[in-house]
């Protein structure tokens, strides 16, 4: 996650974006071990470097849908998030 753009919660970061040795676009996100287990399971995810035993997964951004990246980034930011900020976010209408 170094000397790449991390998305947070304080200092809790559940979003890095970066690029690959062929200069793609990638997603890193954190939704603890049990998920990344499950998305592991397709082909389009790997663990990420160094951070995967986390529950780190990365992915290719092209191989994403936007409803795809949107529900990816947003479990991963429901990790993070205090109980006040999921409870100000709901309140909103907004997620589940």
């Amino acid at each position: 996650m170094v000397h790449h753009p991390a998305f947070r919660v304080g200092k809790k970061p559940f979003a890095v974006v970066g690029l690959n040795s062929r200069q793609e676009a990638m997603l890193s996100i954190n939704l603890g071990k049990m998920e990344q287990a499950e998305l592991l399971a397709d082909e389009r995810f790997q663990r990420t470097p160094y951070i995967g035993q986390h529950g780190w997964v990365s992915v290719l951004r092209s191989q994403l849908s936007d409803g795809e990246l949107w529900e990816l980034v947003e479990d991963s930011w429901r990790r993070v998030a205090t109980k006040r900020l999921l409870k100000e976010y709901e309140s909103m209408g907004a997620g589940g």
